[in-house]
């Protein structure tokens, strides 16, 4: 009989310890020793560390890339660093008082407080309720006695916007240099929120913070918030009854008190220091499992790595048919720590109306030697010299020759972002717009026969939803004229990802779908470019 009773023990045992996965979490990352890049780890399994750990289990990418690991250490007790809590709590309806509620969120109030004395110097915290929207109550603070303030302030309003509140909560949290933690209590299902609870559990994960999560009472969306809990490292814990929180709250504080952790140290080869947000991952394969995690950096500023040119027309000019006409070329932004002298780029126009019979150097372009190529586009043209160019101004003029037409026409001058000697250097560009007047209408014209551009509406390109953005959106935009249009993806420096359209459009609303489903997580920028005008729109890829 007890051979019997011990193989059932087993039996009850083992499925809960076999489906224990390996949790990595990073919690900190530190590049104030850059480019060398420090990253805190911890690996349990459960609900406990996973010991034994060595330096030679990890493995670390940087955008996708293997990085060797140069040196690190592992620990399996110690006692913990400082933490960054963010409190999320429900004060929906159901939270107040009878008839609507069960008075829960005075309970939660109390607990939350209570939690919050247990909190070391050297941490932060801040504070999110939510109803039917998410409030920030409490940006982040180490001023505790601020915090249980805001915390007691709280009052109940009617709605649930669990998912949103989770999804902003992520956003806010994301960027904490200490070790990110997420406690979210909440008593019943979502019916306020625009967000999946998929969607808000993935922005969850991609901030890299663990979360708690409390379920009070037993009308929870249980099953996401087990879900949430799991995949970020966290637990879930079910309360019955509101004064079983400050239980719950207390195990909390108490799981962050004592911590295996490693330290992982790297060489990042990014000599580009514009302040960009990079992608790191890392893996841990150990006896007890294999394990992954994600989490970014920004990239420290500095101008003497990072530069950036902007050439532009930025007006429109009138020529007669047959005749030609001079533009400039500005150079209206440059980095003068590390000025150019080598300027690449391509204006592109209608070949069939205008011929560039000619090129020559500006003020700024004295003594430089430049060359034009004809395309079928258009025109490539190369500037180079021997000293930088460290202030705007003109660099060069282009003489065109419009056709010998009857009828009036129009032709965009783009001019693709212009490429420098410099590695590391953010480029952009304004395009202009050439009228030819026809000679059929010059002569029909009255008084002196001068023709003047007639005024233009300025075409619309609308924000995205959502932004940021996972997967796939529609990009909208207006036009209130007859354009060629090229709308396009580029990333923070300036690199086209995506041409989406580029062809001769009517006036018309226009309506693309974008799948940004393969891109890498960061910036990006949607730039609509007609005849008329240049619009950008920024755009946050997140994973």
């Amino acid at each position: 009989m007890k051979l019997f009773a011990s193989v059932f023990l087993c039996c009850l045992l083992f499925p809960a310890m076999a489906s224990a996965q390996v949790q990595l979490r990073i919690d900190t990352t530190d590049v104030s020793a850059y480019p060398e890049v420090r990253l805190k780890v911890q690996v349990t399994r459960g609900n406990e560390n996973v010991t034994g750990l060595g330096v030679q289990n990890f493995t670390v990418f940087e955008e996708g890339v293997l990085r060797p690991i140069t040196s690190g250490y592992c620990e399996d007790t110690l006692s913990r660093g400082s933490v960054a809590v963010l409190l999320l709590i429900d004060i929906s309806r159901s939270m107040g008082p009878w008839p609507w509620g069960n008075n829960g969120l005075e309970d939660a109030k109390r607990a939350a407080i209570s939690f919050v004395d247990r909190l070391q110097p050297g941490d932060s915290a801040a504070l999110v309720s939510f109803s039917e929207q998410a409030y920030y109550d409490q940006p982040w603070t180490a001023n505790m006695t601020l915090l249980k303030q805001r915390i007691n302030g709280l009052n109940w309003i009617a709605g649930t916007a669990l998912w949103d509140a989770v999804a902003m909560s992520a956003n806010l949290i994301r960027y904490r240099t200490q070790r990110r933690v997420m406690i979210l209590l909440a008593d019943g299902e979502d019916n306020s929120s625009s967000l999946e609870a998929s969607t808000a559990i993935s922005y969850a994960r991609n901030a890299n913070c663990t979360v708690y999560t409390i379920g009070l009472g037993r009308d929870v969306d249980e099953d996401n918030m087990r879900q949430l809990a799991e995949q970020t490292g966290g637990r879930y814990f079910n309360a019955p009854e509101a004064s079983a929180l400050d239980q719950i709250y207390q195990e909390i504080a108490e799981q962050l008190q004592t911590t295996g952790i490693c330290e992982l140290r790297y060489i990042s080869p990014i000599d580009c220091w514009n302040g960009d947000e990079v992608g790191v991952d890392a893996e841990v394969q150990s006896n007890a499992g294999f394990g992954s995690a994600r989490t970014t950096y920004t990239l420290p500023y500095d101008s003497t790595t990072f530069s950036y040119v902007s050439l532009g027309m930025g007006r429109e000019y009138v020529v007669e048919a047959g005749e030609r006409i001079t533009i400039p070329v500005q150079l209206t932004r440059v980095s003068p720590e590390r000025a150019p002298s080598v300027f690449e780029f391509s204006v592109n126009y209608d070949t069939g109306l205008l011929t560039l019979v000619d090129a020559t150097t500006g003020s700024l372009a004295d003594g430089y030697d430049i060359d034009h190529n004809p395309t079928l586009r258009g025109s490539d043209l190369q500037l180079s010299g021997d000293s930088a160019v460290s202030t705007p101004g003109e660099l060069c003029f282009l003489t065109f020759e419009a056709a010998n037409i009857f009828s009036s026409a129009k032709s965009s001058i783009g001019i693709t972002p212009p490429e420098v000697q410099q590695f590391c250097t953010v480029a952009s560009a304004e395009d202009g717009l050439i009228t030819i007047s026809g000679t059929c209408e010059r002569a029909l014209q009255p008084g002196d026969g001068t023709t003047q551009a007639p005024a233009m509406r300025k075409d619309e390109l609308y924000a995205t939803h959502p932004n940021p953005l996972q997967g796939r959106t529609m990009i909208r935009y207006r036009l209130h004229g007859d354009r060629h249009v090229i709308l396009r993806i580029v990333d923070a420096m300036g690199n086209e990802v995506r041409r989406i359209v580029d062809e001769q459009q009517v006036a018309a609303d226009h309506l693309y779908p974008f799948d940004a489903s393969t891109l890498p997580s960061g910036r990006y920028f949607i730039v609509l470019s007609t005849g008329a005008t240049q619009q950008v729109v920024p755009l946050v890829v997140a994973r």
